[in-house]
């Protein structure tokens, strides 16, 4: 394969959601005498990778090609896969915030409620309690989670806090066995507010549970 072939063939595989064979025909590539093209295939590369979730090494990928594009005086090159490597390193970024929250939520899960609340006030109370309910819900401790949704719940209406009102409603929906019962009281509480986005993570929550909510204005 020539490696203006590898580069159509790469191309091709992403058009076609071949995130594998778009690795495998960019890797095939090699044009030292052609930086541009070997820019393009880091490009389909890094695309490919991030497609797959692996977004260390797209971002290694796509960090190759703007190397490239400047070796081989593509300023309109350079921009765009400047472009593509900024938007991958916001994917990198919001992924290890995501698991820093997730492993800040674990350790929430082994701490005490009052150990947990000290001295926040209101909606902060509720709010803390709603993601420790919510990481005993990822660690499938159900009678815990219920017992810590409760809690939030109570928390909630003594603040005035609708949101975290319906996030304890539909965490305490997401480990019980009858879950229609937390998601028409969430479903009320989101309603009043006319908070649209509590209104659709209600309309989700049911959807995924197989609860049919009542017909605006009849809720």
């Amino acid at each position: 394969m020539t490696p203006d072939e590898a580069a159509l063939a790469a191309f091709a595989a992403l058009r076609r959601r071949d995130w594998a064979g778009a690795i495998e025909a960019a890797d095939a590539l090699r044009a030292p005498d052609r930086p541009a093209l070997e820019a393009r295939a880091a490009a389909y590369r890094a695309q490919a990778l991030r497609e797959l979730g692996r977004l260390d090494e797209a971002e290694r990928s796509a960090a190759a090609a703007v190397q490239l594009a400047k070796r081989a005086g593509d300023t309109d090159g350079v921009t765009q896969l400047r472009g593509l490597h900024a938007s991958i390193l916001a994917g990198l970024a919001a992924t290890r915030a995501a698991a820093k929250e997730r492993t800040g939520d674990a350790m929430l899960a082994e701490l005490a409620d009052d150990v947990l609340l000290g001295d926040l006030l209101g909606g902060e109370r509720a709010a803390v309690l709603v993601r420790k309910a919510g990481a005993l819900a990822d660690a499938g401790q159900v009678e815990a989670c219920l017992a810590v949704t409760e809690r939030a719940v109570t928390e909630a209406r003594a603040a005035g806090a609708p949101r975290e009102h319906v996030l304890a409603l539909l965490c305490a929906a997401r480990v019980s066995p009858e879950p229609a019962a937390s998601i028409m009281a969430a479903h009320r509480v989101a309603d009043a507010t006319g908070d649209m986005n509590l209104v659709t993570a209600v309309a989700r929550a049911a959807r995924a549970a197989g609860v049919v909510l009542p017909a605006p204005g009849f809720g």
